[in-house]
């Protein structure tokens, strides 16, 4: 970022400086100023971000919890936690909350992607309509926010600062693994962004893109950005243009506007500092959220700076002394100093307890499409807050410094600090945290809802690994609470998504046959006395065999038969199921041996394209039934025995199972009704 004199300016240089970049000036023409340099980004790499200044700044991105909703012995836990995270934080500090309109159009472009060879009518028909109700819920002001802790290279643990990007890298991830344990402590999930600097660019460009990045995602910029370099340098071949960082998140333009303003992207923007004074007197966890209360749709800057705790010490002692001498003068005036006199000896008693000393400045961004929408948001907000005895200073003459301030670089302009800042020391700081309100929304999710505390829309992917650290998901509710209604609503959404399900119901199966067909699934009753049949000894092959058969090196490609004959041994034990039938170690390998010569029957051995009567066309061999298997078991004089658990899928109640699978497995959507 600029030096600190660079937006240091004087009221006479500010005023020039509004008067330049007015449209229709006298000056303009002169004003050089791109959009470009105020992105003041030069590289990304490895999850780093390298701005123009020298600085090397990373960015995290914090999942929020149901705060409000936990008992209060777990809130002081968070509270506790967070305090401790401070002094394993960097000393040094940015928390940005940024909330937009949610955006459909990927969420609704991918649906329709993963629906582009479906030819159901009915299945189209259900598509239909649930985009219809995502986008009715997305038009009640569903407001999507995301929080963001930004940090800087300062060096490894000793403090030695390097030039050497390996090092460099080194220390800022174990900086990153630190923060990202502290949050998780708290339950907090995060994510990283060190194998995706797409990630991290679109961050950028949601910042400094408000209203393009509506209508025109960062992907589709990356393509005009491209196609338009390929035309210059095509046709003005000494140019050799190549589109940078900066070309691909700049916004379209910026102007700073007579006081009190910045348009950015056609995006009005005003800022309002919270003064020193109007912090809660007794702080606690979550009271940032009031700010929130007051506007949905506005962003929180929260930036905090380690001070020297002994020359603080120092201050604080002289000031305690001082203040107690004054007092003595009893008049109105001793007993302000006095009143100050207790409030150094509080902070000092804190800082010898082992506390660290910060400043802090919290900035309210305000965004509106015209600048009247704009002053009217702003006189809501600062009246909505005067309940809370929270005032705030808004911009005058220096919408440019707190435009800086806000960005999601971790820099602060100094008047900016100097004027707002507010000493807080760790148990202080604890209550900063605002990551309060649950909120999920990922375009490749599926839409639940409103979120109950907020007016986000809840689209929710769990099988995002870099979020979650396993897709489960447990339901659990009393009898007629609707866990049958959520589950199929869940899976008729995934199943638009373009992910393959398959139900397995032991109970009420026929509940869910109007959903599953209604969506072009296939329903397969396997009661006893079914008609329908799915061959257990039939091999499938895998979703990614095809590919492992090409494989050339055979070595590392596993057998099919193998993992089959493991599965039915693992399901013939299930049906030994009493501690009298276990089997024993030699019964398995006499299995094993039995299966595996039942398949040789049918041809089929350990090379996996032995299961294929034409691979060409992808045609299997017809497979050994259960039939087959009972016999080549009772052959076999030392596990005989065994075959008696087979008879009621051979000729008793459950025989429909003993045959070739007569139904369709390779739909999408699967219900079996056991």
């Amino acid at each position: 970022m600029p030096n600190e004199t660079s937006l240091s300016l004087t009221l006479k240089e500010k005023l020039e400086k509004l008067k330049m970049l007015q449209p229709g000036s006298d000056d303009s023409s002169n004003n050089q100023t791109h959009t470009q340099d105020f992105v003041e980004v030069e590289d990304i790499r490895n999850g780093l971000i390298f701005l123009s200044d020298g600085s090397i700044i990373q960015i995290i991105e914090i999942i929020p919890i149901n705060f409000h909703d936990l008992n209060d012995v777990k809130k002081r836990m968070i509270t506790n936690t967070f305090s401790f995270m401070f002094q394993k934080f960097p000393k040094n500090g940015h928390f940005k909350a940024m909330s937009c309109e949610t955006n459909l159009d990927d969420f609704v472009n991918n649906i329709r992607t993963s629906c582009a060879g479906e030819t159901s009518p009915a299945f189209l028909e259900r598509v239909e309509d649930y985009i219809e109700n995502t986008l009715l819920l997305r038009s009640k002001n569903s407001i999507k926010r995301r929080f963001f802790y930004i940090s800087e290279y300062v060096g490894d643990i000793d403090g030695n600062v390097s030039t050497d990007f390996t090092e460099i890298y080194r220390a800022m991830m174990l900086q990153q693994m630190s923060i990202v344990r502290g949050f998780r402590a708290m339950g907090n999930a995060v994510i990283t962004y060190e194998n995706n600097s797409m990630g991290l660019a679109e961050i950028l460009y949601s910042f400094f893109n408000p209203k393009s990045y509506k209508t025109e995602p960062l992907l589709s910029r990356y393509e005009k950005l491209n196609a338009s370099a390929d035309y210059i340098n095509r046709n003005y071949p000494t140019a050799k243009y190549e589109p940078s960082i900066k070309d691909l998140v700049a916004p379209r333009g910026i102007r700073f506007g007579k006081w009190d303003y910045v348009l950015v992207d056609g995006v009005y923007h005003t800022f309002l500092c919270l003064r020193d004074v109007s912090y809660p007197n007794r702080t606690y966890t979550g009271w940032i959220d009031t700010l929130t209360s007051g506007c949905s749709d506005c962003d929180i800057d929260i930036h905090y700076r380690s001070l020297d705790k002994s020359t603080y010490g120092y201050l604080l002692d002289r000031k305690d002394v001082i203040g107690k001498g004054l007092a003595m003068n009893n008049d109105e005036k001793g007993e302000q100093y006095l009143t100050e006199a207790q409030n150094a000896r509080y902070i000092k008693d804190l800082l010898d307890a082992g506390e660290d000393l910060y400043n802090v400045v919290t900035i309210v961004t305000l965004k509106a499409t015209s600048k009247k929408e704009l002053q009217i948001k702003r006189q809501k907000f600062i009246a909505e807050m005067k309940p809370y005895s929270m005032h705030f200073d808004t911009t005058f003459l220096n919408a440019d410094a707190l435009y800086r301030s806000v960005m999601p670089y971790m820099y602060i302009n100094g008047d900016v600090m100097a004027a707002h800042k507010r000493n807080m020391t760790n148990s202080s700081l604890a209550t900063l945290y605002h990551f309060t309100t649950f909120e999920i929304f990922n375009d490749y999710g599926y839409a639940l809802g409103v979120a109950e505390h907020s007016a986000t829309l809840f689209v929710l992917d769990n099988f995002n690994t870099s979020l979650f650290v396993n897709p489960h998901i447990f339901l659990v509710g009393t009898s007629g609470s609707g866990k049958s209604y959520t589950e199929m609503m869940i899976t008729s959404r995934m199943r638009m998504q373009g992910t393959r399900v398959i139900y397995v119901l032991p109970l009420k199966g026929h509940e869910y046959k109007r959903n599953v067909t209604s969506l072009g699934g296939t329903y397969i009753p396997l009661y006893p006395g079914s008609k329908f049949c799915v061959n257990i000894m039939e091999i499938r092959p895998e979703d990614n065999s095809i590919d492992s058969f090409e494989n050339e090196d055979k070595e590392l490609t596993a057998s099919i038969l193998s993992k089959k004959t493991s599965s039915i041994i693992a399901w013939l034990r299930i049906l030994l199921n009493s501690e009298q039938e276990r089997l024993k170690t030699v019964e398995i390998g006499e299995l094993n041996d039995v299966i595996t010569k039942v398949y040789a029957d049918f041809g089929i051995t350990d090379d996996n394209n032995s299961i294929w009567a034409d691979y060409e066309n992808r045609i299997l061999k017809d497979m050994p039934i259960l039939s087959d298997l009972y016999e080549g078991i009772l052959k076999n004089e030392k596990i005989s025995d065994i075959a008696s658990v087979l008879k009621p899928w051979i000729s008793g109640s459950c025989k429909n199972m003993n045959g070739q699978t007569n139904v369709d497995l390779s739909n999408k959507m699967l219900a079996f009704d056991i």
